[in-house]
């Protein structure tokens, strides 16, 4: 409900977006990643 977001110019909101995105999905992406690869092996071994 922030009229600023869907503003055009306002790319210093979409930056931080972007930057709360790399935080908090990097981190998660990375782990589960690392997980898969591990379940993964122990599958195949």
């Amino acid at each position: 409900g922030d009229p600023d977001y869907m503003s055009p110019n306002s790319t210093l909101n979409g930056g931080e977006h972007l930057l709360y995105f790399q935080i908090v999905f990097f981190p998660l992406i990375s782990y589960n990643k690392k997980r898969f690869d591990r379940e993964v092996e122990d599958i195949i071994c």
